[in-house]
């Protein structure tokens, strides 16, 4: 009976702790079956992260524009002969390059381009088929009349005319449709939300668009709401122009 004791607390401890090929298959298992619960979460959690950023800068080009605003009689360019608004609010440093550009839409050369293909747009005021044709023109104006058109394109909006900033959208984040080597799928600077502009429009990005509007406040919008409440029929999203065939209704009150 000793002589079994001693045999056995002498026993190598590899030989005692050995896993055998049904163990070790099991944690392989239980460790895949963890992995497959966690990666999607991990996944939604970035893509989280990207949208939240997206957002702050679109907010960040709104403020900068009220700001720009306020030293300049009220007044925001949109266009003007060939500069337009993205030249105004980086050249009079109330905008960081680096904040026109959302995480998820690198630009590889933006040297050359970082002023046509920011992921920002502004609302194309100089046409008037959208909402300002059903508000401003209309026999009682429910958001204002606050933009000024010239001759060529030539364009500014103006805060202190506006009555209801809150439900007047200005900026919004953009794509292009399709990729190409030099630039892939990025933004434009201008937007328009009933017809695309050199193939962009407002982008669907993880999960919703990004609007931000006259009061300063941005906001991330599903496409159902863009459709449904915002009437817009051009939309960007994996990488191809969509149109949704909403018709605006007369008259159509924001």
């Amino acid at each position: 009976m000793f002589s079994s004791i001693r045999s056995h607390r002498h026993r190598p401890l590899r030989s005692r702790f050995r896993f055998t090929l049904i163990e070790l298959l099991v944690v392989i298992a239980i460790i895949a079956i963890l992995a497959s619960m966690l990666l999607p979460a991990l996944s939604r959690a970035r893509d989280r992260g990207k949208a939240s950023r997206c957002s702050s800068n679109l907010r960040q080009v709104m403020l900068s524009g009220i700001l720009y605003s306020n030293d300049n009689k009220g007044m925001l360019m949109y266009l003007w002969d060939s500069e337009f608004w993205v030249y105004n609010l980086t050249r009079g440093k109330y905008l960081s390059q680096s904040v026109l550009f959302c995480s998820d839409a690198p630009l590889l050369k933006p040297e050359e381009a970082w002023h046509w293909f920011s992921s920002y747009g502004m609302m194309n005021v100089v046409d008037s088929a959208w909402y300002y044709q059903n508000n401003i023109n209309s026999a009682v104006p429910t958001l204002g009349n606050f933009y000024q058109k010239g001759t060529g394109g030539q364009a500014v909006v103006v805060f202190q005319r506006m009555k209801r900033p809150a439900r007047i959208l200005l900026f919004g984040e953009t794509r292009r449709a399709g990729d190409t080597a030099d630039l892939p799928a990025q933004g434009i600077w201008k937007y328009h939300p009933r017809k695309a502009i050199e193939d962009g429009g407002l982008s669907i990005s993880h999960g919703s668009g990004r609007l931000a509007f006259a009061d300063g406040h941005a906001e991330e919008v599903n496409a159902t709401k863009l459709i449904n409440e915002w009437k817009f029929d051009v939309l960007i999203s994996d990488g191809a122009v969509t149109n949704s065939g909403v018709v605006i209704p007369w008259p159509w009150i924001l």
